[in-house]
């Protein structure tokens, strides 16, 4: 009786393990790799001779490719990437149509967001428990004239346990102090007492959700207001914002010491920093990025907007991590 009652618990274990994923085709999104690829194969898709990991064949519609996508280190599986790329745009907006339908009905996704970057539209979407799927829509925008001869189109498919783990979490943020902008706000909370920054009591009875407010010195400014934002749904915190008021130096002043001392951070730790100052002088953007040179899609970590507050001697400064701003897992 003992030894049934083990197997059955090891049974149980195993069938959980298995639904707690999610799959594409059948396969389950967990694991190596290799082991991924091969059941695509096995499924009747053939290899693609451009790209590791990626096959080829019909999905939905004819001509799709599929990566399946891993980590670096571990090789393991967090989802897979279906991309097509079509000669019309009219060809692109009936498979975005068709991509959609497909995950609403097989996987009952729900739209939660899209945003534009850099003319292209991004769609998310989630599984209802909100804790199993995440899908990402990737297309062109969808207007006449941009002279486009090929309409590219991507939806990844992605275990969220997975992505979470494996992608997020290792993913660098922007920092605020040292601090990457990522976590919950409640251990992002620790980390900034840690630098003698605290929560602001009175203030902090008038935040709201989704907003914490603390006071501390930044950058040799005493007694600054300093605002940590972060999503309602997953109290992942995504920008901070600092309040320098009442400073004994003019606006410009105070604008161009943060700007060079932000940078200046950047140049340090083997990063880029891009300044851009407005026409008056009046505000200031830092983007930082990952690597020197061009500056790809991923390898932005978030801007520093600097700006004036009022005429007074008072300036703003706030700390926007990409990731965890246009994405709301």
């Amino acid at each position: 009786m003992r030894n049934l009652i083990f197997i059955f618990v090891v049974l149980c274990n195993s069938i959980y393990a298995q639904n707690s994923h999610l799959s594409f085709n059948g396969i389950t999104l967990n694991g190596d790799a290799a082991t991924v690829y091969s059941n695509l194969v096995k499924k009747g898709f053939y290899q693609s001779t451009d790209k590791d990991y990626t096959v080829e064949g019909t999905f939905i519609i004819p001509r799709a490719s599929i990566e399946v996508l891993r980590t670096e280190e571990s090789n393991k599986a967090f989802g897979v990437e279906i991309s097509y790329i079509l000669p019309t745009k009219w060809g692109m907006e009936a498979t975005k149509d068709t991509l959609v339908d497909y995950i609403q009905k097989k996987y009952k996704a729900v739209w939660i967001g899209g945003y534009g970057k850099d003319k292209y539209e991004v769609n998310q979407y989630i599984t209802p428990d909100k804790t199993k799927g995440v899908f990402i829509l990737f297309h062109p925008y969808t207007y006449d004239g941009d002279g486009r001869t090929e309409f590219p189109i991507t939806l990844a498919i992605l275990d969220k346990t997975n992505y979470m783990n494996y992608i997020v979490s290792k993913k660098p943020h922007l920092e605020f102090l040292g601090i990457p902008i990522n976590g919950t706000i409640d251990s992002f909370q620790k980390k900034l007492a840690s630098k003698g920054i605290q929560i602001d009591t009175q203030r902090n009875r008038y935040g709201g959700k989704g907003i914490r407010k603390f006071k501390g010195n930044f950058y040799g400014y005493k007694g600054c207001e300093i605002d940590v934002v972060y999503h309602e749904n997953t109290n992942i915190v995504f920008r901070v914002d600092v309040f320098i008021k009442n400073a004994p130096e003019t606006n410009d002043k105070i604008m161009g010491k943060i700007a060079y001392q932000v940078g200046d951070y950047y140049k340090k730790g083997n990063l880029r920093s891009v300044e851009q100052w407005s026409s008056d002088y009046s505000s200031c953007k830092i983007k930082a990025t990952r690597y020197n040179g061009e500056v790809e899609f991923d390898d932005v970590l978030g801007n520093i907007n600097i700006s004036s507050v009022s005429i007074t001697h008072s300036v703003t400064v706030s700390f926007w991590d990409d990731f965890n701003d246009t994405r709301y897992y």
